[in-house]
């Protein structure tokens, strides 16, 4: 009975948080998954990458005091997954 009145506590929760902060929290995780989505369908233009490293920075650095530490570890595979990208060999298709 107990569990059931947590879970029930949790779900109004979470419905008032959703109609508290209406699009504002959608778009607070939207962001960084469409700014890390950027390297994955523009994979030969390195210029999209890296202005998708700068935007998920910048996106950390305005976001450090709330969410912005949740994403450091996208940011830094993001950035080492760029650099490893600009030193790979190209293949020339002859």
């Amino acid at each position: 009975m107990r569990l059931l009145r947590i879970l029930a506590f949790i779900c109004a929760t979470a419905v008032s948080f959703y109609v508290f902060t209406r699009h504002q929290a959608v778009w607070t995780l939207i962001i960084p998954v469409v700014l890390t989505g950027i390297p994955l369908i523009f994979s030969r233009s390195i210029g999209y990458q890296i202005l998708a490293v700068i935007g998920l920075g910048i996106f950390v650095i305005l976001g450090v005091l709330s969410v912005g530490t949740f994403y450091v570890p996208s940011l830094l595979l993001l950035l080492v997954s760029v650099i490893l990208q600009g030193r790979a060999p190209k293949s020339g298709r002859g």
